[in-house]
């Protein structure tokens, strides 16, 4: 066994909770929404800088004698154990959620499953060590289950990379988000702490991966409308960029526009106006999922952007946005009722530019608009004095 160096322990991980305070001080406003995904943000965040507290304390109290210093030695290492599992998981289903915006009932299952087992192992070991043990000099020892902790930790980081990886190949380029800068700094920390004695290395490298992740996520910013949070117009120009790299570059395209939302402004006001906009929002993203990016081009114009090029594809997400649309309208009791017109087609943007492709599938859009007050005459008083308006 060799010597620890107190010095760069406490170095390594003071900086970690100082870094930590910033970022809790520099992304204050998301505190306050408390939506999943922020909420696992911050518990990230709290357990690994509680863990960066926790494990030097418990390094430097490690073969001191006194039944106190037992106590806080056993409380810490149990605690930074409970934490890094939880922090594991807590990455793995925010992932998910920033991703596909939902999880599925088995993934949400196997991950509970994995923590519910890691905590109870824990709680057990506090009678009867199968993972770590406090001996009578107050030394802390591994057993071999420490490896398994360990084996699960990298598990949730694999299924969180398989999960990516999968997202990635259904949407293709449709994603922007930088897998690489959480997992590299955390499996190193980890195969690092793991492999030598006296280095307290997964805590700092959690934090350095939680400031990777935040970076990104206030980089995908510019890419988002602030009143959706669907991606915004500047998101198209990056992506046909990325998109014309592609291989193929062929992708489906749709332009759907609100019908008569004038009259949901006129009759309801502007704030219902702008909540009828995020309901219609709402619905796109749950009927498109994983496998396309829903897009808010302009006013109530949304875009859609499809990974299929397929046909029979393209009419079964359809037909779910307008599934969705018509389950709105008869459960959201709100006074109105949503309705939409869509023009779209399968180009590839390798033979075209984004502003021709808009302008193809808004012309399409228009042709189902017209078709739409057609048979919807009471909904068509204004249109004489313009369809723009609508």
């Amino acid at each position: 066994m060799g010597t620890i160096n107190y010095v760069s322990i406490f170095t390594a991980n003071l900086l970690s909770v100082l870094l930590g305070f910033v970022l809790l001080i520099g992304n204050s406003w998301r505190w306050k929404r408390n939506d999943r995904e922020n909420v696992l943000l911050v518990f990230m965040l709290t357990l690994v800088m509680l863990t960066c507290i926790t494990e030097p304390l418990a390094f430097y109290l490690d073969g001191r004698p006194g039944p106190y210093y037992r106590i806080i030695i056993f409380v810490c290492d149990t605690f930074t154990f409970a934490a890094n599992l939880m922090a594991s998981a807590s990455w793995l289903m925010f992932l998910v959620y920033h991703l596909k915006g939902s999880i599925s009932r088995f993934h949400a299952a196997l991950i509970n499953t994995l923590v519910a087992a890691g905590l109870l192992t824990l709680f057990i070991n506090l009678f009867y060590p199968v993972v770590f043990m406090i001996d009578a000099s107050n030394s802390y020892h591994r057993y071999f289950t420490y490896y398994i902790f360990l084996a699960v930790d990298v598990f949730m980081l694999m299924d969180s990379f398989v999960t990516y990886l999968i997202i990635r190949l259904k949407g293709r380029r449709l994603k922007f988000f930088f897998f690489w800068v959480y997992s590299i700094p955390v499996l190193l920390g980890a195969l690092i702490q793991s492999s030598t004695f006296g280095l307290s290395m997964i805590a700092p490298c959690m934090m350095i991966s939680l400031t990777g992740l935040m970076s990104t996520i206030q980089n995908e910013m510019i890419f988002k409308d602030k009143l959706t949070g669907l991606y915004n117009r500047y998101y198209l120009d990056q992506l046909e960029e990325e998109l014309k790299r592609d291989s193929d570059g062929t992708y489906t395209f749709l332009m759907i526009d609100i019908n008569d939302f004038k009259s949901i402004n006129d009759s309801f006001g502007h704030q219902t106006g702008d909540q009828a906009i995020v309901n219609t929002a709402n619905i796109l993203k749950k009927a498109v999922g994983s496998q396309g990016a829903a897009i808010r081009y302009a006013g109530d114009e949304f875009v859609v952007v499809l990974s299929t090029r397929n046909k029979i594809d393209t009419d079964v997400f359809i037909a779910n946005i307008k599934t969705g649309f018509d389950n709105f309208n008869k459960t959201a009791n709100v006074g109105y009722e949503l309705h939409a017109s869509m023009g779209y087609d399968v180009v590839n943007l390798r033979e075209s530019t984004m502003d021709e492709v808009m302008n193809h599938i808004d012309k399409l859009m228009y042709e189902d608009k017209t078709r739409y007050y057609k048979t919807h005459a009471a909904k068509n008083r204004r249109r004489v004095d313009g369809l723009q308006n609508s």
